[in-house]
């Protein structure tokens, strides 16, 4: 790690002791999200903060139930937001890919609680295959309607997460083992797009990372024809088996986390 993250680590860590403090809560694993945990992060992105977090054992006993989400303002460039365990576990079940993009995050600002690593077990057995496609063709083609379709010169961010949500969309579609990597670079590396394709997707990843939030650039035909492919392709597809235990067994995790 090195000085620039090593001190956004410290204040990553000493804004969620704050946050369980003033909230009583126990943070059970937090990882950045977006752009910074995709790899192609600009000099002046923000970070993206998710968390999922456990309350005292009395309040998931009361009448009225507390809030299953936590939130913070932007403030010095941290955006941070957390979800409830009952409400994650519920999710993972469903599944939710956002969900399960936390658990794969590469950038890890906690994880030490072993119930983190628990959930992660969890979210690789779920079924992912129907839910991940739509959810990651539905990304793919809201960006590509709002930052691409009708346009000569495009948002470099737009089009990279028109690039990323197709290439997710290729990864099940071609392996329907375990949710796609969360890196872009890892996508390409793994071949789910010809390699003119990858080049060009590699080079506005570095134009882009080069670049403010707001920068754009020209048209990519050959990104294009992939982003239409990978729509058609995403359109059918069958679930795959669903362990029945995963729900007891989310359960057992709920319940030993909250009483523990």
């Amino acid at each position: 790690m090195d000085e620039k993250a090593d001190a956004v680590s410290g204040r990553v860590r000493a804004a969620l002791a704050q946050i369980a403090a003033e909230e009583q809560v126990r943070v059970l694993f937090a990882v950045e999200s977006g752009s910074r945990a995709w790899g192609f992060a600009s000099p002046d992105s923000d970070f993206d903060i998710r968390f999922v977090f456990v309350r005292p054992v009395a309040r998931y006993l009361a009448l009225r139930p507390d809030r299953d989400v936590i939130e913070r303002p932007l403030r010095d460039e941290l955006d941070i937001a957390g979800w409830d365990l009952r409400k994650a576990l519920n999710l993972l079940l469903k599944p939710n890919p956002v969900l399960l993009e936390w658990l794969g995050s590469p950038i890890r600002y906690l994880w030490e609680d072993p119930a983190a690593q628990r959930l992660a077990q969890l979210a690789a057995e779920t079924e992912h295959v129907r839910a991940c496609t739509a959810h990651y063709a539905r990304l793919a083609k809201g960006a590509w309607e709002d930052h691409v379709a009708g346009r000569e010169t495009v948002s470099l961010k737009g089009y990279l997460y028109v690039a990323r949500a197709s290439l997710c969309v290729g990864w099940i579609v071609a392996r329907r083992v375990g949710p796609p990597p969360v890196r872009l670079r890892a996508l390409l590396a793994a071949g789910m797009a010809d390699p003119e394709t990858c080049a060009e997707i590699a080079a506005l990843m570095a134009e882009k990372s080069a670049a403010g939030e707001g920068a754009t650039g020209r048209r990519r035909p050959r990104l294009d024809r992939y982003y239409r492919a990978m729509q058609d392709r995403g359109r059918v597809l069958p679930p795959g088996p669903r362990p029945d235990s995963l729900a007891e067994r989310a359960d057992r995790l709920f319940r030993e986390v909250v009483l523990g």
